[in-house]
């Protein structure tokens, strides 16, 4: 598989020709819709009628899509494509102004939850996804803490007992640390040392950088297990074993006092964790609101370990009473490990279940006026992209052009992967081609889309949407909060999604003539390759890369929020970008120029501060015009329209925003807009719309080329 680094990855260079092939000389339009929820489907919805309307929109070669964005896309490339060939040229065109495709969306608005009886399913689907989630991981803190409270016992004798303890062994567990220690400094002298011109035995600087933070790891396990864990449960022993201090329990029996000491360690977990969201809410005491969301998280395994521990270092390990109970419990965690995969029980599934039934719409022949109405593709009938994208370039050369979908979304990384404090790279969908160039990623979008048997690990295209707009994950690139981290992954507050590697060959499956001990033992092994609980570990620790076996994938705003570094990517030369991100202080497009400077080497001479508006505060003008040069010395021209009011907007939007004042900037955690708002938001897209087509008089003749890929040779195979 062949593959250019600038093409859909991180790297710097001069820009790939992208999918398309542009010739140099040949002007190249893209339209970039951004970020921003349901919010942004809906103005960019009121944009792009107004450009389809106008003939622009077929112009476009590509349309690069993110989160909110991609929602609207999607259902433009998905609609496109399933129109029959009878209603190609009906009136008006999907997702036309007043068609059924807009209708239907703008009546089941609240598709995350509709009705009592959606609620009760989202419910559902949240206190299963949690249960999942915490059972092996709870289980797994109580074994490690049935396993350490034998140690204990065995070091300190007598430590259940309260005020009875023997700590003779105490000074061994600290020299052991200090050992340690003197290990790890022994690994940095002789390093140093032999780091000279002449010295015939040289030390590899990585290979000893692990070798201690190994040393150094151990010394934090021996501190914590030898030293803090034992005056935990010294400090515990006057509660279990009804002592004086022993709050009202000494009269209830040794299993009840300890269920109530978990009790209290969970609801104080809980309890710092309410905190901490309230403070972040209303964006607080950042360093507290850290701390308390990070033990909250920790609390929640911490209490089952605990409680295992004193059991252990007061009752050891009876093997009638207690090898059936820790048998049991590893054997759930096994069969967790090899059939339960944590796609299953996070929430992508269903969110990308629900993002079908809102946006994936086909075109049916009715009897009523119009003669065509639409049908919901059902959840069980997969889209998928590749076929998406073959149908519309198929179109294309028949003459009804349509541009070509790019989702982008974001892939999590770090060390020396990406920038310092960024924690995530670029990784798009496209019709042929998926992933990240620079990072080794890349892949047919087929290879992808085949995924595996486990855990829904095929991604159709409301997958991808659901990708695109995964905003709420323990990583979330440079909108991560370490501190909260360990929270969400351990309450499954999570929309990204682990996909396989591409650099990774998967273990194929027996084939059926094998034993049915071979095909048994692949089945285990295979399953058990699956992400699961070790891989929430790896998201609550924030140590997911891009060189595992799998990686994870996330909102496309975690990395750049507009797409428009996509369609630079791509070579094109004439750039529509439509902002609804919300931003007042104009971050999102300030990035997405820093970043296409730094990584594509590509100028700006465009201010966008005219469109600034904010709170109660009026825009000069919605749209502003601006050019960029590629390090070739191409130039290109940049029209940037934002989701704001100014002074000429039509006047009920105006009406509107004092009553609604919040108007236009909704946060984009609000994805249950009333069909009063989704209009104001299509109307504001559609007046945007207005001002933008009266910039893009300007544009040069039309000069679209009908050369598409060849997607005889792309991956229909996979499917």
């Amino acid at each position: 598989m062949s593959t250019t680094k600038s093409d859909q990855g991180s790297g710097a260079g001069a820009p790939d020709p992208g999918i398309n092939g542009a010739s140099e000389g040949r002007s190249q339009l893209g339209i970039a819709l951004s970020g921003g929820g349901i919010r942004s489907a809906a103005f960019s919805l009121g944009v792009c009628q107004r450009l389809i309307e106008a003939g622009i929109f077929r112009r476009a070669s590509h349309l690069s899509a993110v989160s909110g964005g991609s929602y609207l896309a999607a259902g433009l490339a998905i609609s496109n494509a399933e129109c029959p060939p009878e209603l190609r040229d009906a009136e008006p065109p999907p997702w036309g102004r007043l068609s059924p495709e807009e209708r239907e969306l703008r009546q089941n608005l609240s598709y995350l939850a509709p009705g009592s009886t959606g609620r009760l399913w989202l419910f559902a689907n949240l206190l299963y996804g949690l249960l999942l989630n915490l059972i092996p991981l709870v289980l797994g803190a109580y074994l490690c803490g049935r396993v350490a409270g034998l140690l204990l016992r065995f070091l300190y004798p007598g430590l259940a007992e309260a005020g009875e303890a023997d700590f003779s062994a105490l000074p061994i567990v600290l020299a052991v640390a200090a050992g340690f220690a003197l290990l790890a400094v022994a690994v940095v002298g002789r390093r140093r040392f032999l780091d000279r011109d002449d010295s015939r035995k040289r030390l590899n600087e990585s290979s000893s950088e692990r070798v201690v933070m190994i040393l150094l790891g151990l010394v934090a396990v021996v501190v914590a297990l030898g030293v803090l864990l034992p005056a935990i449960v010294a400090a515990l022993a006057q509660v279990s074993n009804g002592r004086p201090t022993d709050f009202g329990l000494g009269g209830a029996t040794f299993s009840i006092r300890r269920l109530v000491i978990c009790l209290i360690v969970l609801v104080l977990s809980i309890g710092m964790g309410g905190i901490a969201v309230w403070l972040l809410r209303r964006r607080r005491m950042a360093t507290l609101r850290s701390v308390l969301a990070y033990l909250s998280g920790i609390g929640i395994l911490f209490a089952p370990f605990l409680l295992a521990t004193q059991t252990a270092t007061a009752r050891g390990f009876a093997l009638v009473d207690y090898a059936p109970v820790f048998l049991c419990s590893l054997a759930i965690i096994v069969a967790f490990g090899v059939f339960v995969h944590n796609r299953r029980y996070s929430m992508h599934l269903f969110y990308r279940e629900r993002l079908q039934d809102a946006f994936a719409f086909r075109r049916v022949p009715s009897n009523n006026k119009r003669g065509f109405d639409v049908e919901k593709i059902p959840y069980d009938e997969s889209i998928f992209l590749s076929r998406i994208a073959r149908e519309n370039a198929e179109q294309s050369k028949q003459g009804q052009p349509f541009p070509q979908l790019v989702m982008c979304a974001a892939v999590a990384a770090r060390g020396t992967e990406v920038p310092n404090k960024t924690w995530a790279a670029n990784f798009t969908f496209a019709g042929r081609q998926s992933g990240n160039a620079s990072l080794g990623l890349k892949a047919p979008t087929g290879w992808f889309e085949a995924g595996s048997s486990w855990g829904g690990g095929h991604v159709t295209l409301p997958g991808m949407m659901a990708i695109s707009g995964a905003a709420v994950s323990p990583l979330m690139g440079r909108f991560t909060l370490p501190g909260f981290r360990f929270l969400m992954a351990m309450l499954d507050i999570r929309l990204g999604v682990w996909l396989r590697n591409p650099t990774y060959r998967p273990l194929e499956p027996a084939p059926s003539s094998a034993s049915w001990w071979r095909r048994a033992t692949n089945y285990v092994v295979r399953g058990w390759q699956e992400p699961g609980a070790w891989y929430v570990l790896k998201e609550a620790l924030g140590l997911a890369d891009a060189k595992g076996p799998f990686i994870y994938v996330s909102d496309g705003g975690h990395w750049e929020n507009l797409g428009l570094i996509e369609l630079l990517r791509h070579d094109c030369t004439e750039v529509i970008v439509v902002d609804a991100s919300a931003d007042p202080g104009l971050g999102d497009i300030a990035r997405a120029m820093a970043v296409a400077r730094a990584e594509l080497g590509i100028e700006f001479d465009f201010d966008p501060r005219v469109t600034a508006g904010g709170e109660g505060a009026l825009a000069s003008t919605p749209v502003q015009k601006g050019s960029f040069e590629y390090p070739d010395g191409r130039t290109g021209t940049i029209y940037y329209a934002r989701a704001v009011l100014w002074g000429e907007a039509p006047s009920d939007l105006h009406l509107f925003a004092r009553r609604e004042r919040r108007f236009p900037n909704h946060p984009t955690s609000n994805q249950f807009l009333s069909g009063e708002l989704f209009d104001a938001y299509r109307a504001l897209g559609s007046a945007v719309g207005v001002q933008l087509l009266e910039h893009l008089a300007g544009l040069p003749p039309e000069d679209w080329d009908a050369e598409q890929i060849d997607f005889a040779s792309a991956s229909s195979d996979f499917h």
